[in-house]
């Protein structure tokens, strides 16, 4: 009979920590949760701002592809209606050459200027996201220095 593998629920994990030592990690005894909590409040905020402002975007970008569809749709309706006059093969050819050549600039066009739109819309969100993340950075070390000018402090005594 095949040996099996002893699951997780098995193990004995007092056995596999127990000799685990982290290393000396500074406390922040004077360490103001209010200021964590507000630092940790003003994230959330930043967070909802970049997604409000990824939704306002993307709806602008959904607006703008509705409009070429529609705006395609009616350019395709009046080449039909005008294919329906009499002309010669070589001026249908022509004309149809000259159609082609203005409906792949218009789709490049339209290709830009909706890769633009996202590409603004991610920017405007992700430094909205940058900033904070930055600001964080400062509030932490900030917490951390003032700390550590406290313990200075106290050992001083």
């Amino acid at each position: 009979m095949a040996k099996r593998n002893q699951g997780a629920e098995n193990w004995d994990f007092s056995k596999i920590w127990g000799n685990f030592n982290i290393p000396n990690m500074p406390t922040f005894p004077e360490m103001k949760f209010e200021e964590i909590a507000a630092a940790q409040q003003r994230n959330f905020e930043a967070f909802v701002t970049a997604n409000r402002m990824a939704v306002e975007g993307f709806q602008a970008i959904a607006q703008r592809n509705a409009e070429i569809l529609r705006e395609t749709y009616e350019n395709s309706a009046q080449t039909a209606k005008s294919y329906a006059d009499p002309m010669s093969p070589s001026d249908g050819m022509s004309r149809q050459a000259g159609l082609c050549k203005e409906a792949f600039e218009t789709g490049v066009a339209n290709a830009g200027e909706i890769t633009g739109m996202v590409r603004a819309t991610a920017d405007q969100a992700m430094r909205v996201m940058a900033d904070r993340m930055t600001e964080g950075f400062s509030e932490m070390a900030g917490l951390v220095a003032a700390d550590t000018a406290s313990d200075t402090a106290k050992s001083a005594k």
